[in-house]
This record gives structure tokens, C-alpha cells and sequence, in this order.
């Protein structure tokens, strides 16, 4: 059996504390059906994600009322009724499923960006002064704001 010295635990300790520190944490998670979109609020409250749930692997079969029941902890989310996880860091770098998902996902040509983070945060900051994502304007959130008009813009550019 191996034994570390107390040093070395509490070293192990504070390594892992600075990690878990500097990870994008989730503040909320949840499918809109009529988008048939994965909306993820990260922890800063200035940053959503948007993925459609088809390109989520493990989900890609799914029923409303199994995608609707998602669940977030800090560094993921998760679908008990699938027994499927994403951990938030791969999401924002556009990990949505194992290598052979990936391939699969850029052949077929379903593989798009979600909405740039700049472009989100540009809406944000100009439209609406970077207010908290959950205020209400003209009885809409700002976050359901944004994300009108990231689908606005997506359409336009499609027509183009």
C-alpha cells in the first residue's frame, strides 16, 4: 500500500481547489422545445450556450419530456433518465460527444457554431447595458433577448 506524507496531500489538496477554482462553472441549464436548443447559463451570468440537442450525443433520440428533465451541478449537466453527462469545459470548446460522434457530426455537415462568444456579448453589452441575464425588458429576460437575436442573425446569414 502507498502512503503520501501529509505534505504532499495537502499540496494534492490545494492543486485540485485552484483547479476546480478556475473552471467555467454552470449557474443553470435548460431545453427549450420550441428551439429544440440545450441553453446553459455559465456562473458569470455574461456568457450562454446554445446546442442543439442533436448534437449532443446521447440525446439525439430523446423525448421532450426526457430532455426537459436536466439537471446541472457546477462543472456539468446531466440526464439521469439517459445516463448521459456533459462536463461544461467541453461543451464551450464544442466537445459534444466521443471522437467517432465528432467525425460523424463534422461528415454529415449537422456540426455548426453556436452563437461566438463575442457576438453574445456584444448583444449583451449593446442592447442591454450587460444587465443581469435574468432581468426583464419589455417583459422578456435579457437572456431570452440575446438568444432572439442570435436566431434572428443566424437566418439572416443563411440568406445571404
Amino acid at each position: 500500500m502507498h502512503t503520501i506524507s501529509e505534505e504532499e496531500l495537502t499540496r494534492q489538496l490545494e492543486a485540485a481547489e485552484a483547479n476546480y477554482k478556475a473552471a467555467i462553472k454552470v449557474e443553470s441549464a435548460f431545453f427549450d422545445a420550441d428551439t429544440g436548443q440545450v441553453i446553459i447559463e455559465l456562473e458569470n451570468s455574461s456568457e450562454l450556450l446554445f446546442i442543439d440537442y442533436k448534437k449532443l450525443q446521447g440525446l439525439e433520440n430523446a423525448t421532450e419530456e426526457q430532455l426537459k428533465n436536466i439537471t446541472c451541478s457546477k462543472l456539468g449537466i446531466h440526464w439521469e433518465d439517459l445516463d448521459v453527462d456533459f462536463e461544461v469545459e467541453a461543451l464551450v470548446k464544442g466537445f459534444y460527444g466521443n471522437k467517432a460522434w465528432m467525425q460523424r457530426l463534422n461528415r454529415t455537415s449537422a456540426y455548426s457554431n453556436q452563437p461566438p462568444k463575442e457576438v453574445v456579448s456584444a448583444i449583451h453589452g449593446a442592447c442591454f447595458d450587460y444587465r443581469d441575464l435574468n432581468d426583464v425588458v419589455d417583459g422578456t429576460t435579457v437572456r431570452d433577448r440575446i438568444y432572439d437575436c442570435w436566431q434572428t442573425l443566424e437566418l439572416a446569414l443563411k440568406q445571404v
